[in-house]
């Protein structure tokens, strides 16, 4: 009998295994195979969700008809500033938050579900990118 309804026995034994474990082999994570698909995306995924709309904003302030950002310094500005202000972020709450030392089994589970998998398995590239 499974520990967890929604949790496979594997995912539970890869999030509460010791920090520095690592597993061969990917590991599922749900029993529904509909919640598994949700949660697993190519490589590439970020890159062809992101890519058009990056594309697009840079193209549009040179678009005749189109009155988004009329100073091209301020589009570039703008662009540099997004930039920084994510690496930031992103920084922050990969170090302070995904990193933490969890203080119970609940969140050492919570922990290995939003981020912690892809140091225990970085052989499963179908987890490698946040889903969309």
């Amino acid at each position: 009998m499974p520990r967890s309804k929604l949790l496979t026995d594997a995912c539970l034994d890869a999030a509460l295994a010791p920090e520095d474990a690592r597993s061969p082999q990917p590991v599922r994570f749900f029993h529904s195979g509909f919640a598994e698909a949700l949660l697993r995306a190519p490589p590439a995924a970020p890159y062809l969700l992101f890519g058009p709309l990056a594309v697009a904003l840079l193209v549009l302030p040179y678009v005749p008809t189109v009155r988004l950002f009329t100073a091209p310094l301020l589009a570039a500005a703008l662009v540099v500033a997004g930039a920084l202000s994510w690496t930031l972020v992103e920084y922050w709450l990969h170090r302070g938050i995904f990193h933490l030392a969890p203080t119970s089994e609940a969140r050492r589970v919570a922990r290995f579900l939003l981020h912690y998998h892809h140091h225990r398995t970085p052989s499963d590239r179908r987890r490698l990118v946040a889903t969309p």
